[in-house]
């Protein structure tokens, strides 16, 4: 058993070492699968997806939260629970909001200094930019 084992790692490994045993070799090109081509402008996309994402997870919590409320009918143990869940949900709501923030205070103020295309220039493929770096 051993020793297949062992054929199958070299047989595997082999396979990247070896792009040819695979015919991995002349592949022309792969398509762009992102529509943004700015390291930039994609992060500022998945803030906007996570925002997105984060309200919806933070409206359930929060519904979540109040169930634990009713819940606990008294008990000290569930209102502590609940009061954690409740808590931890608007810091979370808030790291997500701060992060926005950040985000388009940085944009503006970079915009207003006229430094729009920095970013772009130094991360962003130039081919592919539509920005001319300064």
């Amino acid at each position: 058993m051993k020793k297949i084992k062992n054929v199958f790692y070299l047989v595997f490994n082999l396979g990247y070492l070896f792009p040819a045993i695979v015919l991995a070799q002349g592949v022309g090109g792969l398509p762009n699968p992102l529509s943004e081509n700015c390291l930039t402008a994609l992060i500022s996309k998945l803030l906007v997806l996570v925002t997105y994402i984060g309200g919806i997870v933070a409206v359930f919590f929060i519904i979540y939260a109040g169930f634990l409320f009713v819940m606990a009918q008294g008990n000290e143990e569930g209102l502590k629970t609940a009061k954690k869940t409740l808590l931890y949900t608007v810091i979370g709501v808030g790291i997500i909001l701060g992060a926005n923030a950040i985000q388009i205070m940085l944009t503006g103020t970079l915009t207003s200094l006229g430094v729009t295309n920095v970013p772009s220039a130094v991360i962003c493929n130039p081919a592919t930019s539509t920005t001319a770096p300064n």
